[in-house]
């Protein structure tokens, strides 16, 4: 290499070192302008709004505009904004020309609890108890009748908490398996445990109780009742009984109403 190009290297190398240098100054000490709140994996649930989200970041740093992007806890933010309990996660990260942005992924419920005491809580897809919102209310499969359940408005994990009684459990299975059937979804509105710690399901359509007895052979005995709905009531009619019992071994016994 000769003696120019050598010089006409290392000058187009300073060049571009002291415009990443400046680059990188300006953008990590641009002033915030705004706050951009994004949902992923959109559920059609938004149980926090934008602004509750908003308003976290202007807790934590009420001069939010006043300052740069490099005086930001990234770290913090997200620490913050996941101990929301509807949100089960959060990525903080700044954009060029200002932004902050946030990614969420909030909970998706699938049941709500409403105990004996009126206590009441939603339980999510993997398995989240954590309260109800103060901005939005979601139709779900409501669980409710003679038990009780401690909540103190926390979020808590049901596979990992000793303290989560065996009727929550056993909703929650029941629940995951009527949310993961499209037509079961569509049809079972409510769980009720009556007075004999039985389970009744109360359909969309028709005027018949669903008895399940125990919480043995959820999975089995939700498969009969599908199969009797979509072979049997669709021919005779969804108004021919008045309950369905599934509570005995490989049997449907139906009482018609009078």
């Amino acid at each position: 290499m000769t003696r120019h190009n050598k010089i006409l290297l290392l000058v187009v190398t300073a060049v571009f070192t002291v415009a990443v240098v400046l680059f990188v100054f300006f953008h990590n000490n641009k002033l915030n302008k705004s706050i951009k709140v994004n949902y992923v994996k959109e559920t059609g649930v938004k149980l926090i709004s934008e602004n509750e989200i908003q308003d976290m970041v202007y807790s934590k740093y009420p001069n939010f505009t006043s300052i740069t992007g490099n005086k930001l806890d990234l770290a913090m933010l997200e620490f913050e904004i996941e101990s929301h309990p509807s949100i089960k996660n959060a990525d903080v990260y700044k954009k060029y020309r200002g932004v902050l942005e946030i990614d969420i992924e909030v909970r998706k419920p699938i049941v709500r609890i409403i105990d004996k005491k009126n206590n009441s809580f939603y339980i999510s897809n993997e398995g989240a108890i954590f309260p109800l919102s103060l901005v939005n209310t979601v139709r779900v499969l409501v669980a409710n009748g003679n038990f009780t359940a401690k909540y103190n408005n926390e979020t808590i994990d049901i596979a990992n908490d000793s303290l989560v009684t065996s009727t929550i459990k056993n909703i929650y299975k029941l629940a995951k398996i009527i949310e993961n059937d499209k037509f079961l979804k569509s049809q079972i509105t409510q769980v009720y445990i009556n007075k004999n710690k039985e389970y009744e399901l109360v359909p969309r359509v028709g005027r018949h109780i669903v008895l399940l007895g125990d919480e043995s052979n959820f999975e089995k005995k939700m498969g009969y009742l599908k199969h009797f709905y979509i072979n049997n009531l669709n021919k005779e009619g969804w108004r021919q009984y008045s309950q369905i019992s599934l509570k005995y071994n490989n049997q449907i016994i139906c009482t018609k109403n009078n």
